[in-house]
């Protein structure tokens, strides 16, 4: 399925059984980074909406991910999702928990986001991109 983006191209969606496994990374490395327990709770009393409301915020970026990598590395993703881009979805889990820590539960922008997914998927696959 694709999504019109504010910025107009359609994105294809990552499959759902992909997404699930892409959110659960996302949220260890959001909120459980170091093992700091108190992390979690810190970012959700800052962010103010609930883990849930965070989560479905942040995921909306998955198909902006997804569409960053070639078609053959989209097969190996599906075959087993998480293996190979846990450290993409980790870090910027990281990145995501530090900016709302920073920033007063503010979090970084949709075009923050993007440059950081794209320099991400550029550190871990340097030649598995599609751009």
């Amino acid at each position: 399925m694709a999504q019109t983006n504010e910025a107009g191209p359609r994105l294809l969606q990552p499959p759902a059984r992909v997404a699930a496994v892409w959110g659960a990374v996302l949220h260890q490395g959001m909120m459980i980074p170091e093992r700091d327990t108190s992390r979690a709770g810190t970012i959700l009393d800052l962010w103010g909406c609930g883990c849930i409301e965070l989560m479905q915020s942040m995921t909306r970026h998955f198909p902006r991910l997804w569409n960053q990598f070639d078609e053959e590395h989209r097969k190996a993703i599906k075959a087993s999702p998480g293996d190979d881009e846990f450290m993409v979805l980790f870090s910027l889990g990281q990145f995501i928990g530090d900016s709302l820590l920073r920033n007063d539960g503010v979090p970084p922008s949709p075009a923050l986001i993007r440059l950081v997914m794209m320099e991400m998927v550029s550190r871990h696959f340097p030649c598995r991109t599609s751009a």
